[in-house]
């Protein structure tokens, strides 16, 4: 008996298959192919009457046990009947026709055996159509990371995709699949633990590729009425509690949501418009909405000043697009523009720099009512097409580009995009694309955006003619006088930004392992709400700062820095390199987006061009070694880096290439 105790695997990895022979075979090779080995892999073959017991069988591999039933019981009671067979401390969920990323267990094992408190850990998912390639993520999903997000969100979506989970077997024991809830048996068992106060960790990355497809279980809920199956498996989940007895104000959210949903699915039979607009009565609140509405319309109708510049930004919550945007707004501030703001910005942290280089209205609740947005966009047409020789200016608002139709065509209409998302999601140069003709010009801050340009408009058979209007005009800093910087033994490492999904904010506390690790003399300190973003293993190897809006606080941290880190997916040319090249401060980074426009390898910064995560943290760690064990060359790219800041990012330039375009006239 002990014997076997000491032979049990760590985790367990359970997949049932019913006729899953088309992906099979891939789904089986990427989680044989996993960095952590101490798994066993128990697959229920659920009366297949296709080639996948083949298939199966076809693998050698002894951490394979297979489970046959003779017929077809139901992916529920399969799973069910498989949990008293798993002998690991975890068990990890997997789909037969999704994909898991190598290092899926390695990365979700670290956080339950570091975090006793912690029951379920879950990653992000990256869309997969039939052929494999990637559509998108899942809203629900991308948009929940905490555990107080995800407690948020369950009473009203699912947001934690069943085949990235991994969890503690006792639990999975204990509370089981609900044989009643067919189709969304995770959503059930994550309400149930939830109710429990069950701690849920998400790794902030996509550590799986979701597929979906014509006979996917997904692919079948969408096709039936999404509020009515909804409301079918809130209802379900709350009379299950009731007949236990058990009762709390968690359970009174589902009840009362799946209310929401029953009058939705009445309502969507009624008429088609009523649907959205009582959706959001729903998440917001009306008065605001009205009064939202009501300064508009005095804006528009009594007070409105007379400008020839309007703005349209999504926020002015802290950020670096946000930061290009003051500063265009900087250049033309003694016209008075107005800023027309139509997002919801996740903090104020430079509501005051907005609102002191223009009238600010916000309308970022009227865009999402349908009604009141068409009337907010006939009242804003109206104001800006009263004058002669007014120009408006938008970034990242999809409100923007609805509302470039309204406009007459003596206003002149200029869009800003920082960079081209990743192929699959949605963003500006998708909800541009029917109105591009109506843009008169095109700011672009990197060259790679031009190139993008190009690729976009000959794919949509758009007139290459329109590529003239793109225009290149580079962001601009603030470049204190040169300073004498002192080096200490111990380097400061530092990244500043936000907890984005491409930023990848866990390979910043990797690397930091890494460097301590190798006995590197160096700190790390992180800005910006990014710690849930750093895994809990590696959050020792880091200070966090949180969010600073202060520039004096945030200047007197790049003067004590030595190194900026940057590891994202993608960008455009963010404005923390401008900021720390001005203040002497050495970039590696990873070679992406318009950032080697700025930056030449080995000479005013470091570009790192790997592939694959292993090979970043190892090429990181390389360069900030070389440069603590070469202090003479770390002087030399921080010089250089000062250098290229003084000449190219001049700030006079910004101001004068944007007051050339918002002010032609002038």
């Amino acid at each position: 008996m002990r014997e076997q105790e000491i032979n049990k695997p760590i985790v367990t990895v359970l997949m049932a298959v019913y006729n899953g022979e088309r992906y099979l075979k891939e789904s089986i090779e990427s989680i044989l192919g996993q960095t952590f080995k101490d798994f066993e892999f128990l697959i229920i073959n659920d009366g297949s009457t296709d080639s996948s017991p083949e298939i199966i069988n076809s693998f050698s591999d002894s951490r394979i046990r297979l489970i046959n039933n003779p017929v077809n019981i139901g992916v529920i009671n399969a799973l069910n009947l498989a949990v008293d067979k798993i002998q690991g401390e975890y068990v990890a969920r997997m789909d037969c026709d999704d994909i898991c990323a190598p290092q899926r267990l390695e990365k979700e094992v670290a956080i339950l055996k570091s975090n006793l408190g912690i029951s379920v850990v879950a990653s992000h998912v990256s869309l997969i159509d039939t052929e494999g390639k990637e559509t998108g993520f899942w809203p629900e999903d991308i948009h929940t990371n905490t555990n107080e997000e995800i407690y948020r969100m369950l009473p009203y979506e699912n947001c934690i995709a069943n085949p990235t989970v991994m969890l503690r077997t006792a639990l999975l024991k204990k509370y089981r699949y609900n044989s009643f809830q067919k189709s969304s048996e995770d959503w059930d068992l994550w309400l149930r633990m939830a109710t429990d106060n069950h701690k849920f960790y998400k790794i902030n990355e996509a550590l799986v590729k979701y597929r979906i497809h014509s006979s996917s279980i997904t692919a079948g809920f969408n096709r039936k009425s999404v509020f009515r199956k909804k409301n079918s498996i809130q209802f379900r989940y709350f009379w299950t509690r009731i007949s236990k007895g058990r009762l709390n104000k968690f359970d009174i959210k589902v009840l009362k949501n799946g209310f929401i949903n029953y009058c939705k699915y009445v309502l969507n039979g009624l008429h088609p418009s009523i649907l959205p607009i009582w959706a959001r009565v729903r998440t917001t609140n009306l008065i605001k909405v009205l009064g939202q509405f009501y300064r508009l319309f005095v804006f528009c109708n009594f007070t409105g000043k007379k400008t020839s510049v309007y703005f349209f930004f999504p926020y002015y919550h802290i950020g670096g697009a946000e930061k290009v945007h003051i500063d265009i707004m900087e250049a033309v501030a003694d016209k008075k523009p107005v800023c027309f703001i139509t997002g919801i910005s996740s903090n104020n942290g430079f509501y005051e720099e907005f609102k002191s280089r223009s009238s600010l209205i916000d309308i970022s609740l009227l865009a999402n009512y349908p009604g009141l947005s068409r009337i907010s966009k006939n009242m804003i047409s109206k104001l800006i097409g009263s004058t002669n020789g007014v120009v408006t200016f938008g970034c990242n608002s999809k409100y923007y580009y609805d509302l470039l139709p309204y406009f007459k065509q003596n206003v002149k209409c200029i869009d800003l995009i920082h960079a081209f998302v990743h192929p699959g999601e949605d963003g500006a140069e998708y909800w541009s694309l029917p109105v591009i003709e109506r843009i008169d010009n095109r700011i672009v801050i990197n060259k790679k955006t031009i190139e993008d340009y190009k690729s976009q408009y000959r794919e949509n058979h758009k007139n290459e003619n329109l590529l003239s209007r793109i225009k290149y005009i580079p962001n601009c800093t603030n470049v204190p006088p040169a300073i004498r910087r002192i080096y200490d033994k111990r380097l400061k490492i530092l990244f500043v930004g936000r907890n984005g999904k491409e930023k990848r904010i866990y390979l910043i506390g990797k690397i930091a392992g890494s460097v301590k690790r190798e006995n590197i003399q160096a700190d790390f300190e992180l800005v910006g709400d990014v710690e849930t973003g750093v895994l809990p293993d590696d959050r020792q190897y880091c200070t966090f700062r949180g969010e600073i809006s202060d520039e004096n606080e945030m200047q007197k941290i790049y003067e004590s820095a030595d190194i900026l880190l940057l590891t994202s997916t993608r960008e455009g040319f963010p404005m923390v390199i401008m900021e720390a090249m001005a203040n002497r401060l050495v970039v590696i980074t990873t070679d992406v987006g318009g950032i080697r426009d700025h930056i030449t390898n080995g000479e005013n910064g470091i570009l790192i061009s790997s592939v694959g995560e292993e090979n970043l943290i190892k090429d990181f760690t390389s360069a900030i070694k070389q440069l603590a064990l070469d202090r003479g060359r770390l002087k030399e790219l921080s010089l250089n880096a000062y250098s290229y800041a003084k000449l190219n990012f001049n700030k006079q330039n910004f101001r004068n290439a944007y007051r050339s375009l918002l002010l032609p006239n002038e």
